[in-house]
């Protein structure tokens, strides 16, 4: 039986970048197993930001996966589906976000809004808000 074991893992990631997550822990888990970035695991479409489904796939035994980057900044849910056969006998695509809906973890990407501006003058104290 395929599972995740351990605590829920909380990422920081910087906006624009991909963001590496290990220190996955579970039973049976190999490359191959998928993480997805969901406002909320089992339902809807990747959050604004992200492109196209915001899918990684496992690597090191499953323990290790590369987020994709965001260019919103925010908190996500880091959502995981094991690769493989189900205990069915149907082949677990991980093609839906409803595949996705054991959560991993949860993501904060970091960073000013790229819509931001900021004017500040050399020599003179200045200050930046609403970070």
């Amino acid at each position: 039986v395929k599972g995740l074991l351990g605590p829920v893992l909380n990422v920081r990631c910087r906006l624009q970048e991909p963001c590496q997550v290990s220190g996955i822990k579970g039973e049976g888990l190999t490359n191959g197993d998928a993480v997805r970035v969901l406002a909320v695991c089992g339902e809807g479409q990747a959050p604004q930001g992200y492109r196209g489904e915001a899918k990684a796939i496992t690597s090191e035994g499953g323990s290790t996966v590369v987020l994709p980057p965001s260019t919103a900044p925010g908190r996500y849910s880091i959502c995981w589906c094991p690769a493989g056969e189900s205990p069915g006998g149907v082949t677990a695509l991980c093609s839906l976000p409803v595949d996705y809906h054991v959560t991993l973890g949860y993501v904060d990407v970091l960073g000013p809004s790229g819509m931001a501006q900021y004017v500040c003058y050399e020599w003179l104290a200045c200050e930046i808000t609403h970070l």
